[in-house]
């Protein structure tokens, strides 16, 4: 089966350890992410949240062990369609423009060369389906967390 041909796709990690700067972050860690259901990680302030979603995406290579999407090696992927199946808006991030919250999600919309027209429909439905449509013209603005302003009002 061709990369990022499944009907659902599985993000997994395999006996994932990292070290860096000779400190133990991440040691023998199993994780499987499957659609459809809401995985959660969670731990205090240091224990490697942050580190094992950088390896998740590829953002930082495993000492050990192996991260896969869809059953094929995170790193065998290109890099286009791996940004087709595969997106992460960080809490903090350092987009220093006044974004909606639409033009953020469009952003997602890059690497899937649909035209803008269709990318627009995509957007609106995406909020929709998250019951955060209300806030598609809302400005965007990191500071306190991403998310800070797209917070304050009232919701549906």
């Amino acid at each position: 089966m061709a990369l990022g041909m499944s009907l659902g796709m599985a993000l997994s990690a395999h006996n994932v350890s990292l070290t860096l700067s000779d400190v133990p972050l991440l040691r023998s860690i199993n994780l499987e992410v499957l659609p459809g259901q809401i995985t959660t990680v969670l731990g205090p302030n240091g224990a490697g949240k942050t580190s094992l979603l950088r390896v998740l995406i590829g953002e930082l290579a495993p000492d050990a062990g192996n991260v896969t999407l869809n059953s094929q090696p995170l790193e065998a992927w290109p890099p286009r369609q791996r940004a087709r199946t595969l997106a992460v808006l960080p809490q903090h991030s350092l987009l220093n423009f006044p974004f909606t919250a639409a033009e953020v999600v469009m952003l997602g919309r890059t690497p899937h060369d649909t035209g803008v027209a269709r990318d627009r429909e995509i957007v609106a439905q995406t909020l929709r389906a998250v019951d955060g449509d209300y806030l598609a013209d809302r400005i965007y603005s990191p500071g306190a967390g991403a998310c800070a302003d797209l917070g304050t009002g009232t919701r549906r």
